[in-house]
């Protein structure tokens, strides 16, 4: 585990418009990077502001 920042499922959930399960989608597909610490699933902070770029930007391209 590194130690930067990280938050739950849930929280990254909320700050991308997602469901919990589409981050698992994206968790499995080794577009996010996470760990398991006492039985929950947690995602890096600067993972999830990266994420949320490239997300933007497929948007704009798919437009």
């Amino acid at each position: 585990m590194l130690n930067l920042p990280a938050m739950s499922l849930p929280e990254a959930a909320k700050l991308l418009f997602l469901s919990t399960s589409t981050i698992r989608y994206h968790i499995i597909r080794k577009r996010l990077r996470a760990f398991k610490w006492a039985g929950k699933w947690y995602v890096y902070k600067v993972d999830v502001e990266t994420f949320k770029q490239w997300l933007d930007i497929s948007a704009k391209k798919k437009k």
